[in-house]
């Protein structure tokens, strides 16, 4: 493998520009004795992962540095196991631990949420029905699901985000129409 300042060269039929890596997460920690690393996504569901990732980018000394994947689980919403090709050890996989991955963006799987997330989300408007809520002023990730900090004239209010709420997304607009749970249309 071929590092130059721009450019992975994975095997002569496969090389990528550090520009298609796209940052999801931290090597939360180790996962048993024989290399597996568990990865923690950050703001993102692993939704976005398809079953058939073949590498992974972790960034070490500064450097992103590609990794192929030997076999990855999901393990909950939030996080994966991975086993990774020469990290055959709970020693070479601590080195690991603590450090940003990447995918390739072609690699990743953005549902309505993830790509919403991926675009930015503050400034947007946010409807419910017909009429204007707020505004997004922040979001969290509170590792069960994402929250929208809206504020409107009266108040600032907190509001999941889920696939299943939005009713429409316009791009050009901002603006994002939600069906608000039971309990949040009066606001």
């Amino acid at each position: 493998m071929l590092i130059l300042a721009n450019l992975f060269f994975i095997n002569k039929n496969f090389f990528i520009m550090k520009n298609e890596l796209t940052l999801l997460g931290i090597v939360a920690k180790t996962h048993g004795y024989k290399g597996e690393l568990i990865c923690r996504l950050e703001g993102f569901t692993t939704k976005i992962i398809s079953d058939k990732l073949e590498w992974i980018f972790i960034k070490r000394h500064g450097e992103k540095v590609p990794y192929r994947i030997n076999e990855l689980n999901k393990s909950d919403d939030w996080k994966f196991i991975l086993s990774l090709k020469n990290v055959e050890n709970e020693e070479e996989a601590s080195k690991l631990v603590g450090s940003d991955f990447y995918l390739i963006k072609n690699d990743i799987i953005f549902d309505e949420v993830n790509k919403l997330i991926e675009s930015g989300l503050i400034g947007w408007k946010i409807y419910d029905k017909k009429r204007c809520a707020g505004e997004v002023v922040d979001y969290f990730d509170n590792k069960s699901q994402i929250l929208l900090s809206v504020r409107n004239e009266k108040k600032e209010f907190l509001l999941p985000l889920a696939d299943d709420l939005i009713l429409n997304v316009d791009n050009k607009n901002k603006i994002l129409s939600l069906d608000f749970p039971e309990g949040l249309d009066d606001l």
